[in-house]
């Protein structure tokens, strides 16, 4: 779990570093990736690691009510800077729920 905050760390420095020009579903894409390699890669123990990292990311989010891509929440909450990056799961969800809140509401 903690290589993988190190993994995530670098890779919201690079976004950081690219700022907004990176297509956010792109970013998503390349965040999702060390997790699916370490999911696949090293078995049951990965496994664990994964879904402990995605379970407190989540629970960090939450606190921190930060939207965006959940796994880039330990990031965030080292550089005290949010990443600008969709979500592959909750982005289309929010939208949903935004688009629907709006028409009952006005």
């Amino acid at each position: 779990m903690i290589a993988l905050i190190g993994v995530y760390s670098l890779i919201h420095l690079a976004v950081s570093g690219v700022g907004r020009r990176l297509n956010p579903w792109f970013g998503a894409l390349l965040a999702v990736g060390p997790g699916i390699a370490v999911y696949v890669g090293y078995g049951l123990t990965g496994m664990v690691a994964v879904y402990l990292f995605i379970g407190l990311s989540l629970i960090l989010d939450a606190i921190r009510a930060d939207p965006g891509c959940e796994v880039m929440a330990f990031p965030g909450l080292i550089f005290r800077r949010r990443t600008h990056l969709a979500c592959l799961v909750f982005t289309p969800i929010d939208r949903l729920e935004r688009r629907i809140f709006k028409h009952s509401t006005g």
